[in-house]
């Protein structure tokens, strides 16, 4: 079994009304001190982490599954503060999620659907070698370039590898109206693969690691006494 969390949120705790106490801290060297500790712990779990809302989303109030939100900052603010975690994290990151949010002093585009934030700046001056991914194609932000076929094939051409459609109406209806050409991304995802660093029998010494298979054997049960009344 894999498992893969969106986590940790890098952003900055700076005003923004969605990231607010997600993220760790208020300035880059806080937040990349402690996403050390927190991806660690991941790695631990047998998980890979993804950073996000690159290349930052908690310098602006709005919440962008809700409104359109544009950060009006200067290019050298924002690439010196808000983009260092990803920057300096770039290597322990097996993804990263692209943020819904316009920084036009970089580029007029979304970063979700900006060749110049992806493909320029994260692949090329970062150097980032891991999988990106759009955050969900259903926010509102994420919304005012077209229909689902004309976000996912910008968000793909933008330099996009994996894009998220999160209501599942969304995604039969996207689903019913692609060619099927889809490319085979599973060498991509398997980068996404955890692996544990702590044996089963270690994991069995902690006691949140069993109160944890305690509320999952419960939880299984409570499932199979549903199913069997219904």
């Amino acid at each position: 079994m894999t498992l893969l969390s969106f986590a940790p949120v890098v952003d900055l705790d700076c005003g923004s009304c969605v990231i607010a106490d997600r993220s760790l801290g208020n300035n880059a060297e806080q937040v990349i001190e402690l996403s050390h500790a927190y991806i660690a712990g991941m790695a631990d779990a047998g998980m890979q982490a993804c950073g996000k809302h690159y290349p930052g989303h908690g310098s602006v109030e709005l919440d962008s599954h809700l409104d359109d939100v544009i950060d009006e900052r200067s290019a050298e603010e924002i690439l010196s503060t808000d983009l260092k975690p990803f920057s300096a994290l770039s290597t322990k990151l097996a993804s990263i999620m692209v943020a819904h949010v316009t920084y036009p002093a970089v580029d007029k585009q979304p970063a979700g659907y900006s060749s110049r934030w992806l493909k320029q700046i994260l692949r090329e001056e970062i150097a980032y070698s891991g999988v990106i991914i759009s955050d969900d194609l259903d926010m509102f932000a994420a919304c005012n370039v077209g229909d689902m076929p004309v976000r996912v094939e910008l968000a793909l051409a933008s330099g996009c590898d994996l894009v998220l459609i999160c209501k599942a109406e969304s995604a039969a209806e996207y689903l019913q109206q692609a060619d099927n050409n889809f490319a085979d991304v599973s060498m991509l995802i398997q980068q996404l693969y955890g692996r544990s660093l702590v044996s089963r029998e270690d994991a069995e010494k902690v006691s949140e690691y069993r109160q944890w298979i305690t509320t999952l054997e419960m939880l299984q049960a409570a499932d199979s006494n549903t199913a069997e009344i219904s």
